[in-house]
């Protein structure tokens, strides 16, 4: 108890400037902290920034691959609907074929007819 009482101004400092080591401390671990997270929040910034290239990039690819799809589409409609009228008209082509070769077998059958009866007309006679 003799020492605090006989040195007591002299504690009192080395607190005073443990206390103020102390604010010190904290105000350097503070600024410390402050440059690391600006640094940290600068990294992040240019990641984002960099996906939003990336991201804008990508949506142009998008819209570029859904055009190019809407025209495969259309001229792929447009093929189909051309064969369709192909084939609409080949049928009615073959139709009108069929038509001709039952007309004109019809017309076989009645020369084959005409003929056999002028062979037996020639054997009669």
């Amino acid at each position: 108890m003799k020492f605090i009482q006989k040195n007591w101004k002299t504690i009192l400092i080395v607190l005073l400037v443990v206390f103020s080591l102390n604010k010190c401390t904290v105000a350097c671990n503070r600024d410390s902290k402050i440059d690391k997270q600006q640094t940290e929040l600068v990294q992040k910034d240019s990641i984002i920034k960099a996906q939003y290239d990336s991201l804008n990039i990508l949506k142009v690819r998008w819209n570029d691959a859904q055009t190019n799809k809407n025209d495969i589409v259309g001229v792929a409609l447009n093929s189909k609907q051309e064969l369709t009228n192909q084939v609409n008209q080949l049928n009615s082509e073959n139709s009108t074929l069929m038509q001709k070769v039952n007309k004109l077998t019809s017309e076989v059958n009645k020369l084959n007819r005409e003929n056999k009866k002028l062979r037996d007309q020639l054997n009669n006679k």
